[in-house]
């Protein structure tokens, strides 16, 4: 069956997407679902911005995309983005549909997009991106991405080796990607009081080439860290651009300062280093750069620190059937010495529809950083909050700190509110019963 006319089919998609926008309605991918209902290689036949910028990796793509398109914004060039649709092929061909002309063109400076790391098999094919930036490979949900060699394949296979790679060196998977490919890499130091982890699980333990076991100048977090091979000369990549040191205000680096992004977590320092590496390799001086980042806060959906009433409340999202990313928001709560509160609803909404989920992610996740004594409450909510609860007295939490409520918005019911902070630790497709948790917060503290 041949295609319907490239014309034809940008016409019927971008007037899809604006009679939905006229009518109120979500439109951030249906005029790629119609695009590609039409033509299946749509893609391949639009004209991209001259400076294709693409993000992937496990953890860390959408507050690293989100940054650098208001970097680009903040220094006078036009974006196309995707933070509006997703990160998969129907959302990215929306994007690039909804800002070309009928001919498929697209007049702006840059598209910076967001890409899921499966769909590089479907989207490399038909573009080529300038610069790629990786910011880690790791172990994901069970359903999705729950080994790091199946990701790692299905990025290497399909990139371009017309890409520029930005790698973390302190990667040892995704820093190994594009053999054939020109790359920089970035890393971050160990910082001033910064203590060396050993999780529960790590991604990568033995030589990749002659299959020794690994050893580790140290390790942040999971297979995060400086190692190298004993018995060949595999080992962590030397990288171009560092970040040596930071304060409350101020990220230094060995090629200039910039203002800090996010917070004091590791995870936020790996995804400025990545911008920073990736403005310098496109020829910004540090004055753009500066400019670029100045008073940009990460996505309030990632990290949000606010008061309610007299309490400071975190939220941070958690990631669900997410080991790291769950291990590392609890590492975060961990670090903060002050007193708190901990109220978690880490069950996947999709998930919770059917009568069994699988759970086993839990015991890859460090929860033992939930042993902290200055946690005096931790409230579970959803489906599986008695399984979060074996997990956490396997952990070695205490059975009288631990609460269970199989409503998720109940839970702040039963939140103890006699200390100053609580972080909440939240699914990303738990917003609705996030949102009900914090009308009961504000309701129970303005």
């Amino acid at each position: 069956m041949a295609s319907t006319p490239r014309f034809i089919t940008l016409f019927v998609a971008k007037s899809a997407y604006k009679i939905l926008r006229l009518l109120g309605r979500n439109s951030s991918v249906f005029s790629g679902a119609v695009a590609l209902k039409l033509d299946k290689d749509i893609l391949g036949k639009i004209t991209p911005p001259k400076h294709l910028i693409m993000v992937t990796g496990t953890n860390g793509k959408t507050s690293t995309t989100n940054l650098l398109k208001d970097a680009f914004l903040a220094n006078g060039y036009s974006v196309i983005d995707n933070h509006l649709g997703s990160n998969i092929l129907t959302g990215i061909v929306s994007s690039l549909v909804n800002n070309c002309d009928l001919q498929g063109r697209c007049h702006q400076d840059i598209a910076c997009l967001e890409l899921d790391e499966r769909s590089a098999r479907t989207v490399f094919p038909y573009l080529t991106p300038e610069y790629l930036v990786v910011s880690n490979i790791q172990r994901d949900t069970m359903l999705r991405n729950p080994h790091t060699e199946y990701i790692f394949d299905i990025i290497n296979k399909y990139l371009p080796k017309k890409t520029k790679l930005i790698l973390n060196s302190d990667d040892l998977i995704s820093s190994q990607l594009g053999k054939e490919n020109e790359k920089v890499f970035y890393k971050v130091d160990i910082q001033e009081n910064e203590k060396f982890k050993d999780n529960i699980v790590k991604d990568i333990t033995v030589c990749p080439i002659c299959h020794s076991e690994l050893k580790w100048k140290f390790i942040r977090y999971n297979s995060i860290g400086q190692g190298y091979c004993p018995n060949c000369d595999f080992k962590s990549s030397e990288a171009k651009y560092t970040v040596i040191s930071h304060d409350n205000n101020t990220v230094h680096t060995n090629v200039g300062d910039y203002p800090l992004v996010g917070g004091n977590r590791i995870i936020d320092l790996y995804n400025e280093i990545s911008i920073v590496s990736l403005l310098k390799e496109m020829g910004f001086d540090n004055e753009m750069i500066v400019k670029g980042l100045k008073d940009k806060k990460i996505v309030a959906s990632r990290y949000l620190e606010e008061r309610i009433g007299n309490k400071t409340v975190i939220s941070m999202l958690a990631k669900g059937m997410n080991a790291i990313a769950c291990s590392n928001g609890f590492e975060t709560v961990s670090d903060d010495k002050q007193e708190k509160n901990v109220l978690m609803i880490l069950d996947d909404e999709h998930e919770n529809r059917k009568s069994s989920e699988i759970v086993s992610w839990i015991y890859d996740t460090d929860f033992e950083f939930l042993t902290d004594p200055n946690i005096k409450q931790i409230v579970v909510g959803g489906k599986r909050s008695y399984d979060y609860r074996v997990r956490l007295l396997l952990a070695g939490v205490p059975e009288e700190k631990i609460v269970c409520s199989l409503d998720e918005i109940k839970t702040a019911e039963l939140l103890d509110l006699s200390v100053d902070k609580i972080y909440i630790l939240w699914d990303m497709y738990n917003t609705k019963s996030y949102k009900g948790i914090k009308e009961t917060l504000h309701r129970r503290l303005d």
